[in-house]
């Protein structure tokens, strides 16, 4: 893989790895200390990289996904090319399934704002943490804990094809997107998302109690 540096980004190493080798989601990097297994970023990160999506039952950890569609298949989250995000975060300790959702929420939106001044004709919307076009879906999430860190997992469809036939289902490449747009578009959400958090931590430092 072409070795690429991460950056500081408050609090956090952002690394963006779109034009490196593809990695293929399979649920196991929403497990901790992914970032420092494979990457050797020690503490709170942000990876973002493509690849395809191709998740086995065991490796899910939507509960309410496997009860109301496990008997569709194996493979219940797969698609054939995605933009991605990895995020780890080791504050407040213990984690905080409550908090990382509610982060999921603002990287959600974060992307909104991105994809809005991509594609200003994509008529995006959001459903909880879910974006659509239309009635088709554009995304996949979740965020979980360990006893260490809390993890998300973010990925917006680039190519339409090789997603569970259940799902109507759109990508990037469908609304316009080039392949060589990827990057710059994932490293302005990495951007804003990680200046978001440290606008949330300055905002915690600077405000006194009542």
């Amino acid at each position: 893989m072409k070795k690429t540096t991460p950056k500081k980004k408050g609090n956090y190493r952002f690394l963006n790895l779109i034009n490196s080798e593809q990695i293929t989601y399979d649920g196991t990097a929403i497990g901790s200390h992914w970032a420092l297994d494979k990457f050797d970023i020690l503490g709170n990160s942000m990876i973002s990289f493509r690849g395809p999506l191709k998740v086995p039952q065991s490796e899910m950890v939507d509960l309410l996904d496997i009860k109301e569609e496990g008997e569709l298949g194996s493979y219940l989250i797969t698609g054939k090319e995605a933009v991605q995000w990895i995020i780890e975060d080791f504050s407040p300790h213990p984690p905080n399934m409550e908090l990382e959702y509610s982060r999921l929420r603002i990287l959600v939106l974060v992307i909104l704002e991105v994809l809005r001044k991509t594609i200003p004709d994509g008529e995006f919307r959001r459903s909880h943490t879910d974006i659509y076009v239309g009635e088709k879906k554009l995304s996949v999430g979740i965020a979980t804990i360990s006893k260490v860190s809390a993890k998300i997992h973010y990925a917006l469809n680039l190519s339409s094809e090789g997603i569970p036939s259940h799902v109507k289902a759109i990508g990037l490449y469908d609304l316009g997107m080039k392949s060589l747009e990827v990057h710059s578009f994932s490293e302005e959400v990495g951007e804003l998302y990680t200046k978001e958090m440290s606008r949330i931590a300055r905002d915690c430092m600077k405000t006194r109690s009542v």
